[in-house]
């Protein structure tokens, strides 16, 4: 992540649909001092599940745990999300985002209809990329905070 003070919470998961859910409850209790508007707080559930999702359905290999990571850390008034996954290499952001299409487009030319998780991520996000640490790829996402009234 990037350097600084900050605050940050890190967890397992296993890989089971539905268990973003317990990610969502951690996001929420680790974000609440900061009074987000609650439009924001929804599109960083919708990142969160569209990240967990990919990496439950994509990220495990044969003999991998069953189990993906989330990271949170607030640093310079963003969130910096991280989901751990053990797919084991680099994913070319620049490749995928360049297949990015319109529904519209799908349906009418039959494209590909795979990678609206990561179109939905670009959309929300303020940033994103992938990486790797300790022989696991992540996705790290960015998310400038809005705060509500009572916010900072």
């Amino acid at each position: 992540m990037r350097q600084g003070s900050s605050q940050q919470l890190y967890s397992a998961f296993p890989t089971r649909i539905g268990s973003e859910k317990l990610v969502f409850n951690m996001a929420e209790y680790f974000l609440s001092p900061y009074h987000l508007l609650n439009e924001q707080m929804e599109d960083i559930k919708t990142i969160l599940s569209e990240a967990c999702l990919n990496a439950i359905e994509h990220g495990q290999t044969w003999n991998s745990p069953e189990t993906y990571a989330v990271e949170l850390k607030i640093l310079n008034n963003s969130l910096w999300i991280r989901v751990f996954d053990h797919r084991q290499e680099i994913l070319d952001k620049e490749n995928i985002v360049q297949r990015f299409r319109t529904i519209a487009s799908v349906f009418q030319n039959h494209f590909e209809t795979r990678g609206w998780g990561l179109q939905i991520i670009d959309h929300l996000a303020d940033s994103w990329d992938f990486g790797m640490e300790n022989g696991r790829t992540f996705i790290e996402i960015q998310v400038i905070l809005k705060h509500g009234k009572e916010g900072r």
